[in-house]
């Protein structure tokens, strides 16, 4: 029995080598076993499709060419939750709609919560993946995801994801966040502020891993200025947050990370 390995071009789109195995053998008159044609598929498979989810509403279009376009040539579709987009953020996805499709009327994550306005359009989503990023984050190393897209043991995989900053210039340690899980296995966000995929609250995904050459790189909070408004913005959620899931952990921890927060913006000032 013989194999030899035939190398071909390279699949610039997904960074996969192209190339033949030539297979020779010797007839033994031996019997044969019987193919076990369900592991053979598993290994065999092509990688498996994915959906990217994401919200957008408002003046969103500084950073959304570069989100849009690190997630275009992995994804199968892109699914946009309309919460009052701009015409300038409609006018760069015009570029992207044989892939991108909008749901319209999706509710304003201020007023419903984040929560509601990510699982409104998970339904929407078709693949057997589901991503989702947010139009001012870049998704870096997009080509690595493939390989992941298998069967496999894992419900989903946490990607690191990088807060830039200029003031203070680059201080934030990275997010570890579920980014990408399986489509139609019971997950859903849970969370008016700082969502979070799980099956139930405090549950998670079940298995899960982080992946080491993928990340996320998120500009939301590039200067002081910036990060303490949305900071203020979202600590009415979080205190909406702390009612409508009083006992979800993540809330309880991030509650008490803002008190800090807001202590020390307190003794600023006086």
């Amino acid at each position: 029995f013989r194999v030899q390995v035939v190398s071909g071009m390279v699949n610039e789109k997904n960074r996969e080598t192209l190339g033949w195995y030539v297979i020779s053998y010797t007839k033994s008159g031996a019997a044969t076993g019987a193919v076990d044609l369900a592991r053979k598929c598993a290994i065999q498979a092509p990688r498996q499709t994915l959906s990217a989810c994401m919200i957008i509403g408002g003046k969103q279009e500084g950073h959304l060419y570069k989100c849009i376009e690190a997630v275009y040539n992995i994804a199968d579709e892109i699914i946009i939750c309309d919460t009052g987009m701009s015409a300038r953020s409609r006018e760069v996805l015009s570029k992207y709609m044989d892939k991108v499709k909008i749901i319209p009327d999706a509710p304003n994550p201020l007023q419903a919560g984040f929560d509601e306005a990510r699982n409104f359009g998970l339904p929407h989503a078709t693949k057997e993946w589901v991503l989702w990023v947010d139009s001012d984050e870049e998704l870096l190393r997009p080509a690595q995801v493939f390989k992941y897209l298998r069967a496999n043991c894992y419900e989903g995989y946490s990607v690191r994801q990088h807060h830039f900053s200029a003031q203070p210039p680059n201080a934030f340690n990275p997010d570890l966040p579920t980014r990408l899980f399986r489509n139609n296995r019971g997950i859903k966000f849970f969370g008016v502020i700082h969502e979070h995929p799980e099956t139930a609250i405090n549950a998670g995904i079940g298995e899960s891993t982080i992946l080491s050459d993928v990340d996320i790189a998120h500009n939301g909070y590039l200067t002081e200025d910036v990060r303490r408004k949305r900071f203020e913005r979202n600590y009415g959620l979080m205190l909406r947050d702390r009612e409508k899931y009083p006992d979800r952990a993540l809330g309880k921890f991030l509650m008490m990370r803002d008190w800090v927060h807001k202590a020390r913006y307190i003794r600023e000032r006086t």
